[in-house]
């Protein structure tokens, strides 16, 4: 089930697994998410784009698969499900459910909703409520490469799409927090929720970019010394900011 397939179709697969049981154990990225241990999925639901488990208690997990997004099932106690080079790729959250694993990975968003926030919350609110959450929980100099895939902030972006979005945004990847007001960082998690489905940089070390042709630089940076691919004239040669 890939971000291709019809919304309705894959609430209606997860509609027939999932209501009626209880959630064993949830994670978020690779935190434990404890609100939601023991509480009974209610319904599958889609709404803007987005798939929503809705449980007894008032809580909704919202996902929204994007370009690369995709939801696999198998048997608890497969080791490494979460690992970067499973097939699924990078995992944005992960529910246990009868002895079952139900995972999604490569989400272009992810996001825990309580109560009072899981009925009506547009998805500029949810884009500017983020943005908000950034600044308050990051250092300004923090880089944006290490934001952009911890899953306690922005959960389900990812080390693939944080080299294209820093790509298509034209932001080096020195770039820090403070670099960005609000509304350019608003701007940049907007723009994360609409990348292209081609990859322009990530995994094309030494191959020319697409756009000018110049050799695409691989490196590993940032806090947690992920693998990085950037253009070093389309995102170097420009000035630092074009949101």
């Amino acid at each position: 089930m890939t971000a291709h397939d019809n919304e309705r179709a894959l609430a209606d697969y997860l509609g027939s697994c999932l209501p009626g049981h209880r959630a064993e154990r949830v994670l978020l990225g690779d935190q434990p998410c404890p609100s939601l241990t023991g509480i009974t999925i209610t319904s599958v639901t889609t709404a803007d784009q987005c798939l929503n488990l809705n449980f007894a208690d008032g809580q909704t997990l919202r996902s929204r698969l994007g370009d690369y997004g995709s939801w696999h099932r198998y048997p608890d106690g497969q080791e490494n499900h979460d690992s970067d080079d499973q097939p699924g790729g990078q995992l944005s959250m992960a529910m246990i459910v009868d002895g079952e694993v139900f995972a999604c990975f490569n989400a272009a968003e992810v996001e825990l909703l309580g109560p009072a926030t899981a009925g009506g919350q547009s998805a500029a609110a949810r884009l500017t409520s983020l943005a908000h959450r950034v600044q308050a929980l990051c250092p300004p100099g923090t880089l944006l490469i290490d934001i952009l895939v911890d899953q306690h902030i922005a959960a389900g972006i990812g080390n693939v799409r944080k080299s294209e979005l820093l790509f298509q945004a034209h932001l080096t990847p020195g770039t820090r927090l403070a670099d960005l007001s609000l509304q350019e960082l608003e701007s940049l998690l907007s723009l994360s929720t609409r990348l292209p489905q081609r990859r322009r940089v990530y995994g094309r070390e030494d191959l020319p970019c697409y756009v000018c042709g110049t050799p695409i630089r691989f490196a590993r940076l940032g806090t947690m010394k992920r693998g990085t691919f950037w253009c070093p004239k389309c995102q170097e040669g420009l000035p630092q900011k074009r949101l």
